[in-house]
C-alpha cells in the first residue's frame, strides 16, 4: 500500500473548522485539493498531517496558529487616506480589497476601521491568530514522475 512521503502527488478531502467556531470545507465541488507533499504549497502543519498516510485513510489533526496563518498582530494595521480607497466600492468596516505589494504581488486586505479622513486596513491573514482543526481524508496518492 502506498503511503504519504515526501514528493508524493496527494489528493485530498478535509474540513476545517477554526478556534471561533469559522467553517470552511474543500468538497464544495467534489474535486479533492492536489499538492504534491514537501513543496510548501500547504500549511506545514497540514503536509506534516498527511506523511504517512494510506490512500482512504482518515485524520483530525489541530494546527496552532504559530503553524498556520500566525497571530494577529497590530503591526499589520496600516492607515489610508480615504481619497485612496478604490472609487465606487462601499467602504465600510470588513470590506474586502485588494491592495499591491511593495514586490508586485496582490494581497487581499480588509477595511478594520473607517474614519472620516482615514480607513484603517488590516494585512493581517483573514485566519491569523486562529487555531485550525482540519479532518482530513487521504483520496489518491500517486508518485511524483
Amino acid at each position: 500500500m502506498t503511503q504519504v512521503t515526501k514528493d508524493c502527488l496527494v489528493g485530498v478531502h478535509f474540513d476545517c473548522e477554526t478556534s471561533k467556531g469559522v467553517k470552511f470545507s474543500s468538497r464544495d465541488n467534489d474535486q479533492p485539493i492536489e499538492f504534491v507533499v514537501g513543496e510548501g504549497n500547504m500549511l506545514k502543519g497540514f503536509e506534516e498531517a498527511v506523511y504517512g498516510m494510506n490512500e482512504g485513510d482518515k485524520k483530525t489533526v489541530e494546527i496552532s496558529s504559530d503553524d498556520a496563518y500566525g497571530s494577529w498582530s497590530e503591526e499589520n494595521l496600516i492607515t489610508a487616506k480615504r481619497h485612496e480607497m478604490p472609487e465606487g466600492v462601499d467602504i465600510q468596516v470588513g470590506t474586502p480589497l485588494m491592495m499591491r505589494t511593495n514586490d508586485g504581488m496582490d494581497r487581499q486586505v480588509h477595511v478594520k476601521e473607517v474614519k472620516e479622513e482615514e480607513v484603517v486596513l488590516d494585512l493581517n491573514h483573514p485566519l491569523a491568530g486562529h487555531d485550525l482543526n482540519f479532518n482530513i481524508e487521504i483520496i489518491f496518492i500517486k508518485n511524483k514522475v
